[in-house]
């Protein structure tokens, strides 16, 4: 089903109300996750003319549980923007929020633009990749049920829940990590959240499934974007304010982001 300019505005409106989610008729709504992807593309599209720039995208859903909870086979991806990066956990924070929660992930910034037919093998993404950091994405579970109820193909056109993220400083060194298998975790307020690695899909694996992905839907990965890999621990709530929060991940140092 092809969508007109009227419901592209209502998907909008519901951005420009958040934290709170405007209730968008069952109708309106896409029925599958390949009408999911396209009205995302269009309301990307839309944000752009409106001087919203693109800065990369979200990998969500990387893990076999994550998936079951949304009724998915595969992982996710979703929109970010200028307009959601952050310098701080005190800056993501700052913003209303409703249920928020924090997650653990490697994040890569892109030399090179990949496409349909690109080299994905590990050397291929090695070069194409710029820095890798340790990142923090804040997500709201805005919807006042939980998002699975809502579906996967309707979170696709709110971006999955995305709110705000922040990067730690470029990692010297990180080509030599065991990036197949790192330990992360997240400290709230004295709470140790780790995750297990075992069950999320590796940076690379979750890098070179976004780009295929993306050339299925016509769409391409630029050089200069930002790209988080899926989170290495759980997403955890937040209770605000708190005290004290911090993240990590083997070989990519802790950040400690005071609230």
């Amino acid at each position: 089903m092809s969508r007109d300019g009227d419901e592209i505005d209502a998907f909008l409106r519901s951005r420009e109300a958040r934290p709170h989610w405007g209730a968008i008729p069952p109708e309106r709504r896409p029925h599958d996750l390949a009408e999911g992807y396209r009205l995302q593309h269009r309301i990307h599209a839309a944000l752009a003319a409106r001087g919203t720039t693109h800065a990369g995208y979200k990998i969500g859903c990387t893990s076999a549980a994550g998936q079951r909870g949304f009724g998915l086979d595969e992982p996710i991806y979703a929109g970010m923007f200028e307009t959601t990066r952050a310098t701080s956990l005190r800056e993501a924070l700052a913003v209303p929020l409703l249920a928020p929660m924090i997650e653990c992930e490697i994040a890569f910034v892109m030399r090179a633009t990949l496409d349909d037919g690109a080299d994905l093998s590990d050397a291929a993404l090695t070069d194409a990749i710029a820095s890798a950091h340790l990142a923090c994405e804040v997500v709201d579970a805005r919807y006042g049920v939980p998002p699975a109820e809502i579906g996967a193909p309707t979170l696709l056109t709110d971006d999955f829940l995305h709110v705000r993220f922040m990067l730690g400083p470029p990692v010297p060194g990180w080509r030599a990590l065991p990036l197949e298998a790192l330990a992360g975790a997240i400290e709230i307020d004295g709470t140790l959240h780790p995750g297990n690695t075992a069950e999320v899909l590796s940076p690379f694996a979750a890098l070179r499934w976004l780009v295929t992905k993306l050339a299925s839907n016509g769409q391409r990965l630029e050089a200069g974007m930002t790209v988080l890999t899926g989170s290495l621990v759980p997403p955890t709530p937040i209770k605000l304010p708190a005290r004290h929060v911090a993240i990590w991940a083997e070989g990519f140092g802790r950040l400690d982001l005071a609230g």
